[in-house]
């Protein structure tokens, strides 16, 4: 399988690499068996948009990045067109990483419609970016559409509550445990962030837009707060609600 065929996005330099490395180094391993191997092949890389296709050949290589679109293993594929139910594919991708203990599941550009999903330790979702690749929460859901956040992050996307088409309000995040989440855009929901924290919550690059009441209520301790934008703030939405130390 060639690397478009693994990764179908067509603008390399448009995926910030960093995010991937992070989340690998921080929620699976080392990398120090594939220090060597990378090395190599970023010592052929002729330009920028060479070099990232190859690491991200490399890593796909090792099973420590997961395309929703091109899955390992005859897993099914995500579309990402914005009208497919995508949440058995995008599912599989990360239950995938959770049996091999950890992993980064990642979303090339697209609108993903989503049920609800269930995150894992040690299991991050990354984005191309967070304007082009988004997860939206399908019509009449009655769960949050990720819930818990534990030994995780998410990154670069887009969570999408959908209220519009929803009858019940469901939340987007509603507990983290030594999480992180960074360039995302919450939008189109009541209130996205209804969370119960334990160890440390940290949310850095965080756009609010459309939010029907309150962007964040949280209860606990040990939450980093730095570069939050709010775009669109409905009228009589408080921001934040929180009970605990915060930064």
């Amino acid at each position: 399988m060639g690397v478009f065929e693994q990764f179908p996005y067509a603008n390399f330099h448009e995926i910030n690499i960093d995010w991937i490395l992070k989340a690998l180094k921080k929620y699976g391993e080392k990398l120090d068996a594939y220090d060597e191997y990378i090395k190599k092949v970023v010592a052929e890389a002729v330009n920028d948009d060479h070099l990232t296709e190859l690491i991200l050949t490399a890593l796909t290589q090792y099973g420590l990045v997961i395309n929703v679109k091109a899955p390992p293993d005859s897993l099914a594929p995500a579309s990402g067109d914005g009208s497919t139910d995508d949440t058995s594919a995008v599912q599989a991708c990360i239950d995938y990483a959770t049996n091999k203990g950890y992993g980064v599941v990642f979303f090339p550009a697209g609108d993903y419609s989503i049920s609800a999903l269930t995150m894992s330790d040690r299991v991050a979702l990354v984005g191309a970016n967070r304007y082009t690749s988004k997860i939206v929460q399908r019509g009449g859901a009655i769960k949050p559409l990720i819930g818990a956040v534990s030994n995780s992050g998410i990154y670069n996307v887009t969570l999408s509550a959908n209220s519009g088409a929803q009858t019940e309000q469901p939340h987007i995040i509603t507990h983290c445990d030594n999480a992180e989440f960074s360039s995302l855009i919450f939008t189109d929901c009541y209130s996205p962030i209804l969370a119960s924290v334990e160890g440390h919550c940290q949310f850095t690059e965080i756009v609010f837009h459309n939010i029907g009441r309150t962007a964040f209520d949280i209860t606990g301790n040990h939450v980093t707060m730095s570069g939050i934008y709010i775009d669109t703030l409905l009228d009589g939405v408080n921001l934040f609600t929180l009970f605990g130390n915060f930064n």
